[in-house]
């Protein structure tokens, strides 16, 4: 697989420029989400692994194995936002120097904390794009790590159809998000409030299935898999 293009790649640039070059980014993420993915001093204390290893409830480590078992050595995989903590690295090292890992997002400073942490790596690449046109060709696994829920309900529909465009024959899609938890789980009602306060589009994931934000969901196969009561959820998707 060819790497990204010039034109979708971030120039060399310090974090610091990266910070200041916002004026283009979509008005939901400054408006939703500019405490936690575009304030400079934020996403320096929120980019470090204990931050969603206390958000996830102690899981992310189950979470991203459950990831990880879905990739092998030597494959091409997308993901399609840059996730703070290890899960970069994690997955570029997963495929390693014979495969290609390529992340995207729609935030300078995210890539640049991405570009930051794939260092090294050069058959790992990161440049900034939307999701909803992320990436470059076909990929052997195309991966969402807790984006869906973060996305508006507008829009989850052109993200998931541009990620499933992108599986290649024989590939998949992995899409872990929350899930709807059962009645009686002691974090509902805190994952409720989060919900109101700060999750305006996460509501949705609860009550409709992934495969309901899809084009054409009987194109494919929806596997899932609940974690921890019914918080989180893995959908593995292979085309029919």
């Amino acid at each position: 697989m060819n790497p990204p293009s010039a034109v979708h790649q971030l120039r060399p640039a310090s974090l610091r420029a990266a910070k200041e070059t916002s004026a283009d980014i979509p008005p939901y993420m400054q408006e939703v989400y500019y405490w936690a993915y575009v304030s400079p001093r934020n996403v320096e204390l929120l980019d470090r692994p204990i931050v969603p290893r206390v958000l996830l409830f102690l899981n992310d480590r189950r979470l991203i194995r459950g990831l990880l078992e879905e990739i092998s050595a030597g494959q091409s995989v997308l993901l399609s936002s840059h996730v703070y903590g290890n899960l970069c690295p994690y997955l570029a090292d997963r495929v390693g120097p014979e495969g290609t890992f390529h992340v995207c997002d729609v935030t300078p400073i995210q890539v640049a904390h991405a570009q930051r942490k794939l260092a090294g790596r050069p058959w790992a690449k990161a440049w900034r794009e939307d999701a909803a046109t992320a990436g470059e060709g076909h990929y052997d696994v195309v991966a969402s790590f807790f984006l869906m829920h973060e996305i508006p309900d507008g829009k989850k529909r052109q993200v998931l159809d541009n990620l499933l465009d992108r599986i290649a024959p024989g590939g998949k899609a992995v899409l872990i998000d929350y899930h709807k938890p059962h009645w009686a789980h002691p974090v509902r009602p805190i994952l409720s409030l989060v919900c109101r306060l700060l999750e305006p589009f996460a509501r949705s994931v609860w009550d409709h299935e992934l495969s309901a934000f899809a084009s054409s969901p009987n194109d494919f196969t929806w596997t899932k898999t609940t974690l921890f009561g019914g918080v989180y959820q893995k959908v593995v998707v292979t085309r029919r």
